[in-house]
């Protein structure tokens, strides 16, 4: 037997080959156990560094709210927190076990929610955290009217990136692969994809409208506010009719507000005062341009604003720089911020100020007049008590954004440059916050239909959902808008006419009958389907507004009655459609709901 064929022989060449082979192998494994030690242990520190973050989030909010002069060190530990964990998850040995099998997906996700985490931090909370010390303190404080103009132009520079920012952050997010992560990271994704998506559209709008902040506050010269005070009493789709009128003059860090003048010192029309929009005359006839009181028929704010200004301008030869409108729920966030107010040897709280406007002084005042005079006095005084200073700041800005997430303000501008912003924003007016609102967004806005004060008797609750699932996979959703009288059984007789009107005011509603003449505003490219009221198919005027099909019928309740509209829509596209509800601000609260989709579609 030769060497070549003697296994003894080849067993002895091998031994040493095996040998190496069994050390390389072992210096694997333990560089593999190693390196799994490396990344498990910077993995727990990466964890806890994010999770240490957590409570500091909060703990900013809180400061935001509580103390902002310990916000920048809050900011500083956030920072930290999250810069940490950037450095634990970014090294080679990281970046390298994110090609593994199994659990490379589990750690680039936690790499890129450190990296989120952290930009956030020094790009978003930073910048904000820096603006909100200027803000502080007395940095917006108002006194006899006057605030300083510096913090607010601060707050339009830093703002003005912050919807960039968040955006990205979102994506980065959203980009991460859900499916095969591990439960703990799977969740911390959601949760951080939820929240991002929840503050997206704020961050917008405030991107958007920060750079206004200071033209439209006087600080590039002297503006002119015409404010509508919507009454909620006699519902318009905005709110309210405008029961009152003033002008605002703001300049430089001033403000002062002209004397509060009634609705009845603007003239009435034979015709429109401006060519009225397609949409809105095919539904509301020729009153919005004829008559002040009826301006805010329509939910399209743009129209409303312009009207008014044409309205006002005609009465008093001032052609103002933009229209607010506003109702007595802004009066009441206001009252929070500031206390109570003595009007017409009344207290006015924020708890009360919107019964005594809307319900007790109809009933205790009977002379249009002294009505006026009231209204009057209680805009002056709240406008007096806001702006002569020793008040919160931060309680002015809770109370002004609690107002405009309730719908209760809607703000134009003259200028096309600003109003182009303001349209794309919910403080735009009812159409504008509906379009914000998404492409599966459906509106309710209510026109009273008595000619009285009728509408603090009305309970209202709107909700919509998908029924059926077509076979093209469209969906048929259906909004439904139920009313309820709790006016007492004899009000025609125990309530004063003035309040319950009725004919020949109320347009064939008799006395006592509460009346509302509902627009069903549905999803942009929905098509219109049948109008119910108390499963009753009812006459309604339809036609397209702003590209959405609207139905516009009316409701009508004796004292203690329900009434119910249900008016059905399918959707432009198949796919599973959830439904957004907006509607008109009323003096009661609005119980809103919607309903999972009926199908996913095709």
């Amino acid at each position: 037997m030769t060497e070549a064929n003697d296994p003894h022989s080849r067993r002895s060449r091998l031994r040493p080959l095996l040998w190496w082979a069994c050390g390389v192998l072992g210096v694997l494994v333990v560089a593999a156990v190693a390196a799994a030690a490396w990344i498990g242990v910077r993995g727990m520190a990466a964890k806890a560094e994010l999770e240490a973050a957590a409570p500091v989030v909060e703990r900013i909010v809180d400061v935001a709210k509580a103390d902002p002069g310990e916000l920048a060190d809050s900011v500083d530990e956030l920072a930290g927190h999250t810069g940490r964990a950037v450095e634990l998850t970014g090294d080679p040995v990281w970046r390298l076990a994110e090609s593994a099998p199994w659990v490379g997906d589990d750690l680039a996700a936690v790499r890129t929610l450190a990296e989120v985490a952290d930009r956030l931090a020094e790009h978003v909370a930073r910048p904000l955290g820096s603006v909100a010390g200027e803000l502080s303190g007395d940095g917006l404080r108002i006194r006899d009217g006057r605030f300083d103009p510096e913090p607010l132009a601060a707050l339009g520079t830093v703002a003005s990136g912050v919807a960039g920012e968040i955006a990205d952050a979102a994506d980065a997010v959203q980009a991460i692969e859900p499916s095969g992560l591990i439960g703990p990271v799977a969740t911390a994704r959601q949760r951080l994809s939820d929240m991002l998506e929840q503050v997206r559209p704020y961050a917008d709008a405030v991107s958007t409208a920060a750079p206004l902040i200071g033209p439209m506050l006087g600080l590039d010269g002297p503006r002119d506010y015409l404010v509508l005070i919507l009454n909620n009493a006699e519902l318009r789709a905005t709110g309210g009719i405008p029961g009152a009128l003033a002008v605002v003059h703001v300049e430089g860090g001033t403000m002062d507000l002209a004397p509060i003048r009634s609705n009845g010192d603007v003239p009435a029309l034979d015709a429109p005062i401006l060519p009225l929009g397609e949409g809105t005359e095919q539904l509301f006839g020729s009153l919005p341009g004829r008559f002040v009181q009826d301006v805010t028929m329509t939910p399209d704010f743009d129209e409303t604003a312009r009207l008014a200004r044409a309205f006002w301008a005609a009465a008093t030869g001032v052609e103002v720089d933009g229209v607010i409108a506003v109702d007595p729920g802004v009066l009441s966030a206001f009252l929070r911020a500031v206390g109570p107010v003595e009007a017409d040897g009344l207290t006015l709280t924020s708890d009360d100020v919107v019964r005594q406007l809307l319900v007790d002084s109809y009933l205790r005042i009977d002379d249009q007049g002294e009505l006026d005079a009231f209204f009057a006095d209680v805009g002056h005084a709240v406008f007096a008590a806001v702006t002569s200073g020793g008040h919160d700041p931060r309680s002015l800005v809770d109370a002004a954004v609690s107002s405009a997430q309730d719908g209760r303000v809607s703000i134009w501008s003259a200028h096309a440059d600003e109003q182009a912003v303001l349209a794309g924003t919910a403080l735009g007016g009812p159409l504008a916050a509906l379009d914000a609102a998404g492409p599966d967004s459906y509106g309710v806005y209510l026109n009273d239909a008595t000619g009285g004060k009728f509408d603090p008797f009305l309970d209202l609750a709107v909700d919509a959902g998908t029924v059926e699932c077509r076979a093209d996979g469209r969906q048929e959703v259906v909004v439904r808008v139920t009313a309820t009288s709790t006016a007492p059984n004899d009000a025609w007789q125990s309530l004063p006419r003035y309040v319950t009107a009725g004919r020949p005011q109320g347009y064939g509603v008799d006395v006592g009958v509460l009346a509302v003449d509902v627009a069903v505003y549905g999803a942009p490219g929905s098509y219109q389907g049948s109008v119910l009221v108390d499963g009753e198919r009812v006459p309604a005027v339809t036609t397209t507004d702003s590209g959405r099909p609207v139905a516009y019928t009316r409701v009508q309740m004796l004292p203690g009655r329900t009434s119910v509209l249900e008016v059905r829509y399918v959707a432009s596209e198949p796919g599973a459609v959830q439904p957004v509800v907006r509607h008109t601000p009323t003096v009661n609260p609005v119980a809103v709901g919607t309903w999972a989709p009926a199908c996913e579609g095709p």
